[in-house]
């Protein structure tokens, strides 16, 4: 798949060429000042014998009349196959008595007897000039000789010549390197990129990890654990999927078996009894769907997919047991609920907490038998709020507590109007809600407790 945005290699390359073609500039700057600093100091050291060879020619006993510089003594010194050379003799005032009066003049600067070295100007060309300080009994003279720049020029442009040739190499071969590197560095993001890009769609088998750098490795890692994940959530829809199948199966049978039943009977009694097997077929039928539905609902809480306000528990657990009311009536069951004071508050959402209280309640209800009786506790503590549902029912063997709570799962002690869903639905809704469920005996030993415990709306963080 073709793309405009720039390749790990382009952002890498552009990040190291940069800086080095810039180094590369630092490198010709100071390796320039360099060379120039040792030309200087070779072609000073010349200077200097030439000033020196001057002064020996000058008497300073009686300035002004002791000087006989001859002529060929000042052409061999201004000699020079590349620069101008410039020399004077002058004393403190700036009387010359020798040589070119253009020569700057810098009195009472240096010791006598050893050569000084400046930079100034001549005619505005940049010269280079050393200077002598010459005393005697007739006073003080000053002895400068001056040349132009050329040759030092020249000499250090030649030799940065020949050393650039050899770093330009260098640098070219550097630059192939990182090419190189860089294509190898990436290469194990290539193949990710490949054995992604060939995979089925059901294929999610971990990439290989093998002879991978610890970038590379620790991005394969992280997609093997959500191929990982994704593996169980589909192994779980398709778990779901095969037994609400096998769930909805049944009373749409019965249902269906029926009514062509009820179509081929001309019995108003039959009729009528058909028609009742058909009502308990629906009721089913519309509490299993129903169930489904608030289980997916659960499972969306988990993934962010529900908003949270402020609920009442003990409004909850009234309203629950009001509406559930009828159908313990019906098996002589009481129903005794305990409630504190105040209201229990919890963050959560309404709808569900009261499918997961209305689960619980309605589980106790189906397997308390007639002339039973279910206790409804809520109980509150400064970093939560639980929820006690006790009945004198069967209860559930401690070695099956764990595995309630999947779905479907029927227990040894298992009705037929069960489906499998009650427990797995209010575990979920308690886990959504950043809350527990538990399973204990009830009172006396006998029955079942499910306990639910949730963090109260002031314990909740910031």
């Amino acid at each position: 798949m073709k793309t405009d945005r720039p390749s790990l290699r382009q952002v890498l390359l552009g990040w190291l060429f940069l800086p080095i073609v810039l180094l590369a500039g630092v490198w010709a700057w100071s390796s320039y000042g360099v060379v120039l600093h040792f030309a200087n100091r070779v072609y000073d050291w010349e200077l200097g014998d030439s000033v020196l060879s001057l002064a020996r020619q000058v008497d300073s006993t009686a300035p002004g009349r002791g000087i006989d510089l001859p002529r060929a003594v000042g052409r061999m010194i201004e000699f020079d196959q590349y620069d101008r050379v410039y020399y004077s003799i002058s004393d403190p005032s700036g009387r010359l008595f020798a040589g070119n009066a253009d020569l700057p003049i810098h009195p009472g600067v240096g010791n006598a007897g050893t050569v000084r070295f400046y930079d100034d100007l001549i005619d505005g060309r940049p010269v280079r000039l050393a200077e002598y300080r010459q005393a005697g009994p007739g006073g003080t003279l000053y002895v400068r000789v001056a040349e132009t720049l050329n040759k030092r020029r020249s000499l250090a442009r030649e030799v940065m010549f020949f050393m650039a040739l050899p770093q330009l190499m260098f640098i070219l071969l550097i630059a192939l390197l990182v090419w190189v590197g860089i294509g190898r560095a990436v290469a194990p993001f290539r193949r990710i990129r490949d054995a992604i890009q060939q995979r089925n769609p059901r294929d999610l088998t971990p990439i290989d990890d093998r002879h991978l750098p610890a970038e590379a490795y620790e991005q394969v890692n992280v997609i093997n654990a959500l191929m990982a994940r994704l593996g169980q959530v589909l192994a779980l829809q398709k778990e779901f999927i095969a037994d609400a199948t096998h769930q909805l199966r049944t009373p749409v049978t019965v249902l269906r078996t029926q009514t062509e039943l009820a179509l081929k009977t001309n019995s108003p009694g039959d009729l009528h009894t058909l028609v009742q097997g058909m009502d308990r077929a629906t009721a089913r039928l519309s509490r299993l769907t129903n169930q489904l539905l608030n289980l997916a609902r659960a499972e969306a809480g988990l993934q962010g997919l529900v908003e949270s306000a402020a609920v009442s528990v003990t409004d909850v657990v009234e309203e629950v047991s009001a509406a559930l009311a009828p159908a313990a009536l019906a098996k002589e069951i009481g129903i005794h609920v305990h409630v504190p004071p105040g209201d229990a508050m919890v963050n959560g959402d309404r709808r569900m907490l009261e499918e997961m209280v209305s689960n619980v309640v309605d589980n106790a209800i189906l397997y308390t038998p007639f002339g039973g009786r279910v206790d409804i506790t809520v109980s509150c503590a400064d970093s939560g709020v639980a929820l006690v549902v006790a009945d004198n029912g069967p209860g559930i063997p401690e070695a099956e507590r764990e595995m309630v709570f999947r779905r479907f799962y029927r227990g040894e002690h298992a009705l037929a109007e069960g489906s499998g869903l009650g427990l797995a639905i209010a575990h979920e809704i308690a886990v959504l809600h950043k809350g527990g469920i538990t399973l204990s005996e009830g009172r006396g030993g006998a029955g079942l407790a499910v306990r639910i415990e949730m963090p109260a709306l002031s314990a909740e963080p910031d």
